[in-house]
């Protein structure tokens, strides 16, 4: 035990409590996320416009998401051919 006390030294130490305060108002708050939403009620009824007025139904499957590219890239209707 004596030899440990030979090592131990005190020291100053210093204590503080920081305290973490959020401070905003509610415009900045409201305003970017009123405008993602506008923008994207927006976009979302230009999705529909067109949806209706192709008469084409659609679903979410594999392979009608892969006829909206085929037209695009030759290299695929090379790789999915008879998809």
């Amino acid at each position: 035990m004596t030899q440990i006390m030979q090592f131990t030294q005190n020291i100053p130490v210093t204590f503080t409590n920081d305290i973490l305060v959020f401070k905003y108002t509610w415009k900045t708050l409201v305003l970017p996320y009123a405008a993602g939403v506008f923008i994207t009620l927006i976009i979302i009824s230009f999705g529909i416009i067109a949806l209706l007025s192709n008469g084409i139904v659609s679903d979410f499957r594999f392979s009608t998401i892969l006829r909206t590219t085929r037209n695009d890239a030759p290299e695929f209707n090379r790789l999915f051919r008879g998809a």
